[in-house]
């Protein structure tokens, strides 16, 4: 699988806020079905809930979220072991 990459290709690009679905999955390295467990309407014990914001028909998740929610399932797993 190719690396995704976090920094726009020219400096005339803006590096974006939010990701969609597919896109935030692939940098978490997880399936988009997998991911949406997640959400707040996701099942309860799936936990810590990742925030996302809906527009139109767009799910969409902010990098730093998707940062945090990764730092949090990283310190729940260590803390588990």
């Amino acid at each position: 699988m190719p690396a995704v990459s976090l920094v726009p290709h020219r400096e005339s690009e803006v590096a974006p806020l939010v990701d969609d679905l597919k896109t935030a999955a692939k940098l978490a390295g997880c399936s988009d079905r997998h991911l949406r467990k997640f959400f707040a309407d996701g099942p309860a014990e799936y936990l810590p809930k990742l925030p996302v914001c809906r527009i139109g028909g767009r799910v969409l998740i902010r990098r730093s979220a998707l940062e945090a929610w990764l730092a949090a399932v990283e310190q729940q797993s260590t803390s588990q072991a």
